[in-house]
């Protein structure tokens, strides 16, 4: 099945760029997010990440998954890698990579970015561990918080932006999840903290110290499991 059917049934507007709610002082800052389908033959796509900045703050990072079409290309590290249906991207912005639409091809894709303190902490920690490329469900818990985000957002419904940071909180956990899933299972306490956060996120007197009780866990011992996992701390 089209994954852009699968993600956005009929009535999400395709929009290549919308503009998220946000607090520059939170520490998780959402910027924008976006679904575009573009023809190489008829725009051209090459972005030179080493020298780009998305805002006006110094840095970000920027998540792309590809939808349909052959996909773009990425560079890093004089590796090229072709982004196919299925695969996505995570990377800090500026960083020394390249991607770009082949005139011949067409690309349809997902993405949507980031920047504050707590978010850069977690995207260099996290890319420096796994690399900047990624295969993905259309199913998987981050495509799936990715692609409300943008839902809610180019619908209209999404105006907070505690919200709005709290769902890309959420991206980024499902997001770390999957992928560490992928190279070498979930231990049995980051699971609990991960299922616990999941279920109890939206509560707004939620504490750290709640989650640390509910999952048996001392403050600091949760804190520094945490911290180990995401390099960030959960409050």
């Amino acid at each position: 099945m089209d994954n852009n059917i699968l993600l956005f049934p009929s009535g999400i507007p395709q929009l290549r760029c919308c503009h998220l709610p946000r607090d520059e002082s939170d520490p998780i800052v959402p910027l924008c997010c976006g679904w575009q389908h573009e023809k190489g033959w008829l725009k051209h796509i090459d972005w030179d990440n080493r020298t780009r900045h998305l805002t006006r703050r110094s840095s970000g990072f920027l998540f792309q998954y590809t939808l349909s079409g052959q996909g773009g290309k990425f560079l890093e590290a004089e590796r090229c890698r072709q982004l196919s249906p299925g695969y996505a991207f995570l990377i800090p912005i500026p960083s020394e990579t390249r991607y770009w639409l082949e005139r011949t091809d067409e690309w349809s894709w997902l993405w949507l970015s980031g920047t504050g303190e707590a978010a850069m902490q977690w995207i260099h920690h996290f890319t420096r561990r796994y690399g900047f490329i990624f295969k993905l469900a259309p199913t998987s818990a981050p495509i799936q918080i990715a692609a409300q985000i943008y839902a809610d957002t180019a619908c209209g419904r999404l105006h907070d932006s505690a919200e709005a940071s709290i769902l890309l909180y959420r991206f980024m956990l499902a997001f770390n999840r999957a992928v560490q899933a992928q190279h070498q299972g979930i231990s049995p306490v980051i699971r609990q903290i991960l299922e616990m956060v999941e279920a109890e996120f939206h509560r707004p007197d939620l504490t750290v110290e709640d989650l640390a009780r509910q999952c048996g866990r001392s403050l600091s011992h949760f804190c520094r499991v945490f911290k180990k996992e995401y390099g960030l701390t959960p409050g």
